[in-house]
């Protein structure tokens, strides 16, 4: 029964340093300015483009050659995963 308890308390006591540190991460970066680059075609406007597509009801956008740009599937390099 003892040996519950103990692994219970580790348990709640990682889950709260856990906590604790996501806050303090949180306090840090609350003041971080974002900046876009208005320029960056491959970066920030593509994400917005996608966003807008998204909000006229296109769920995958147009398809181009900035499509899959950010890698967002699976790739592979030399047959290795």
């Amino acid at each position: 029964m003892k040996l519950k308890n103990k692994k219970k308390i580790i348990c709640i006591f990682f889950v709260i340093v856990i906590l604790v540190l996501i806050i303090f991460k949180q306090n840090l970066l609350k003041n971080l300015p974002i900046y876009a680059i208005a320029g960056a075609v491959e970066d920030d406007e593509l994400m917005v483009s996608h966003a807008v597509s998204l909000l006229e009801g296109k769920y995958l956008g147009e398809y181009s050659y900035n499509t899959l740009i950010k890698n967002n599937a699976l790739h592979y390099k030399n047959g290795e995963q």
